[in-house]
């Protein structure tokens, strides 16, 4: 029986951006975002958990700069689920 090798894909700051911004104030769900991206439920919450940890550590003017330039992203991801 042949091992079939799993790829992992890396996540990319616009992914970030969308998942930290789609999880403020708890406007969208997990399940909602991992949907979006087309990544697995457990491996969209490991990473918001993830990135929730190291967020202390990191430049939280990079954060910033994410967020901003996907809040638009996400208003558009929000109307489109909940239509």
């Amino acid at each position: 029986m042949a091992k079939t090798k799993q790829t992992r894909r890396r996540w990319s700051p616009a992914e970030d951006s969308v998942l930290l911004t789609g999880r403020e104030n708890s406007e969208l769900t997990f399940k909602e975002i991992s949907q979006f991206l087309g990544r697995p439920l457990n491996s969209t919450q490991k990473r918001y958990y993830l990135l929730q940890r190291k967020a202390p550590q990191s430049s939280t003017h990079l954060f910033e700069l994410q967020l901003e330039n996907m809040m638009e992203t996400c208003s558009s991801l929000l109307k489109t689920l909940r239509s």
